[in-house]
C-alpha cells in the first residue's frame, strides 16, 4: 500500500470515528470486492453528481465492525477522484439534524443492513435533503429483491421517488430503482428493477442513465387531492347539490383538472372541513397539510400560501400565483433645528461660502504683517477688518469706509456678494419653513435594512416572509 493510501485511510478514520466509539483498525490491502464497489460508486459520481455539483455528501449508517469496509470504499473513491477539485462532507444519522436549513444534494448513503436503512429513513426527508435530486443508497450487505421492494415501498410512502439502491447481488453489482406508475393496474408499484450493471473488468456501467423520470406519465393512476373547505375562496369552493352531494369548483380545481390531462392521472378530490392547517417545526401538522405529511393524501390544495416552514417538510410544493408585496413606509422624520438652518443651501454652496469667509479672515490676519498691503487692500483707517467681514456677512452697515479706490472696490464686491447670498438664503429658508419638509423615507428594501426599519405584519404574512434576509 502506498503512503498516500495509508494517509487517506487515516484521515477518513479520523473524520468518521465518533468520540464515543472505539475501533480496532489495521492497515492492509484493499479488499477487491470493496475496491470494485468503490469504483462503481466513483463512476456514478463522475457521470451524474459531479456534472452539477462540486462536492459529495457522504451519509453513513453502519455498524463499527463494518467501518473498515466503508473506509476501503472511500479510499477507492477519493483516490480515483483526486483529479477532480471536489469537497467531501461526512455525516451520520446523529449529525444530520444539526443543520436543518441545509438542503443536501449529491447524496451517497451507505448502509450495511435493513436496520441501518430504517435509521436513515427517519431523517431522509425534504427538511434535510433535496429530494428532487437522485439519492443513491449503497449497501455493503447483499440485499434480496424482497428486501429492496420493502425499502422502495417505505420510500414511496414518504414521497421519495428519486432513490436508487446499489447492491452486490449474486456477486454482481447492480443499480436498482422502482417505477411506481407502470400502468393503471400497477399503481404504487415498488418492485425493484435493474437500471444498470457494473462491469468490474472495464470499470464501467453498461448504462449511465442513472435518473429515471417517474412522474411524467402517471398511467391513469388515481391521485388523492385534499381540498380545504374553510377560507379557501376562490381557490376551492363548495356547492351543495339537490341530491345531497357536494360539488367542488374553483381556480385550483381547474388547474388540477388540466394537470390530470397533461400528466395522465385521475383525480380523487377529498373534501376536508378542518381548514388548510399548519406545519409545525417538528415535522407534524394539522388540517390538509397534516394529512399530506401523514401520507393520507398525495396533494393538498385550498389557496395555501407559500411559507418557509412548509417548504422545509413539503419541498415539492410549487406556487402558481405571485402577489405583489406592498410595504407602507411612514414619512421621514422632521429636520432638527440646526439642520433647518443649513437646509436652504446644498453642500457645495456652503463649501463655497465658508471658503470665501475663511480666506478673507486668513488674508486679513496675514496682511497685519505687511502694512503697505494692508493699506492698499483693506484701508488705512480700518482697525478691525475681521469684525467688518463678519458684519458684512450678517448685513450690518459699515460706519467707516476705506479711502483708496481699490479697497473700496473690494468692499463693494463683498457687499454685493453677501447681499445676493443673504437674500437667496432668506428666501429659501422661508420656503423651507412654510413647506414643512421632512427627511426622505426609504425607497428600497436595502435602504430599509440599512436604516433598521421595523416591519409589522399579520402573523400569516410574517410566516410567508420567514427565511428572507430581512426577517428576524
Amino acid at each position: 500500500m502506498s503512503k498516500i493510501q495509508i494517509l487517506v485511510k487515516i484521515i477518513i478514520l479520523n473524520l468518521l470515528a465518533s468520540p464515543l466509539e472505539t475501533f480496532n483498525f489495521q492497515l492492509n490491502t484493499i479488499n477487491p470486492v470493496d475496491k470494485t464497489l468503490g469504483l462503481s460508486v466513483t463512476e456514478i459520481a463522475k457521470d451524474y453528481y459531479l456534472k452539477s455539483n462540486s462536492y459529495l455528501n457522504i451519509v453513513k449508517s453502519i455498524k463499527p465492525e463494518n467501518l473498515n469496509e466503508f473506509i476501503d470504499v472511500m479510499d477507492t473513491i477519493i483516490s480515483t477522484l483526486k483529479v477532480y477539485e471536489i469537497a467531501y462532507q461526512f455525516e451520520d444519522t446523529k449529525t444530520i439534524h444539526q443543520a436543518i436549513n441545509t438542503k443536501r444534494s449529491a447524496n451517497l448513503v451507505f448502509i450495511d443492513s435493513v436496520e441501518s436503512f430504517n435509521r436513515i429513513l427517519k431523517v431522509l426527508n425534504s427538511a434535510y435533503f433535496n429530494i428532487g435530486k437522485v439519492i443513491t443508497i449503497i449497501s455493503f450487505k447483499e440485499l434480496a429483491i424482497l428486501e429492496m421492494e420493502k425499502m422502495f415501498n417505505l420510500l414511496f410512502k414518504q414521497q421519495l421517488l428519486s432513490v436508487n439502491i446499489l447492491t452486490n447481488f449474486n456477486k454482481t453489482i447492480n443499480l436498482y430503482t422502482f417505477l411506481p406508475f407502470r400502468d393503471y393496474l400497477n399503481c404504487e408499484n415498488t418492485t425493484p428493477f435493474i437500471i444498470s450493471t457494473f462491469d468490474g473488468y472495464s470499470g464501467k456501467w453498461n448504462s449511465n442513465n442513472f435518473y429515471k423520470r417517474k412522474a411524467s406519465d402517471l398511467m391513469k393512476c388515481p391521485l388523492r387531492i385534499g381540498t380545504a373547505a374553510v377560507s379557501s375562496e376562490p381557490g376551492i369552493m363548495f356547492r351543495k347539490l339537490g341530491n345531497g352531494k357536494i360539488e367542488i369548483y374553483g381556480v385550483e380545481k381547474d388547474i388540477f383538472d388540466e394537470l390530470s390531462v397533461r400528466l395522465n392521472f385521475t383525480t380523487d378530490y377529498v373534501p376536508y372541513f378542518n381548514g388548510v392547517g399548519t406545519v409545525y417545526p417538528n415535522g407534524t401538522g394539522i388540517g390538509v397539510l397534516g394529512n399530506v405529511l401523514r401520507n393520507e393524501i398525495e396533494v393538498g390544495i385550498g389557496f395555501v400560501s407559500l411559507q418557509y416552514i412548509r417548504t422545509l417538510f413539503l419541498s415539492v410544493t410549487h406556487y402558481y400565483r405571485i402577489d405583489t408585496l406592498m410595504l407602507v413606509v411612514p414619512p421621514g422624520e422632521e429636520y432638527g433645528s440646526l439642520e433647518k438652518l443649513f437646509l436652504p443651501f446644498e453642500m457645495t454652496v456652503w463649501i463655497a461660502f465658508y471658503f470665501v469667509l475663511i480666506t478673507s479672515v486668513i488674508f486679513s490676519i496675514i496682511s497685519f504683517k505687511f502694512p503697505r498691503v494692508y493699506e492698499f487692500v483693506i484701508g488705512k483707517k480700518i482697525n478691525q477688518p475681521i469684525m467688518n467681514i463678519m458684519a458684512i456677512h450678517l448685513g450690518v452697515s459699515q460706519s467707516k469706509l476705506p479711502s483708496r479706490n481699490f479697497s473700496r472696490f473690494i468692499l463693494l464686491n463683498m457687499l454685493i456678494y453677501c447681499l445676493i447670498l443673504r437674500s437667496a438664503y432668506q428666501g429659501a429658508f422661508f420656503n423651507s419653513m412654510v413647506s414643512n419638509k421632512s427627511k426622505p423615507s426609504a425607497a428600497t428594501m436595502d435602504e430599509m435594512l440599512q436604516k433598521k426599519y421595523t416591519l409589522f405584519a399579520f402573523e400569516t404574512l410574517a410566516a410567508r416572509l420567514q427565511g428572507f434576509s430581512f426577517y428576524n
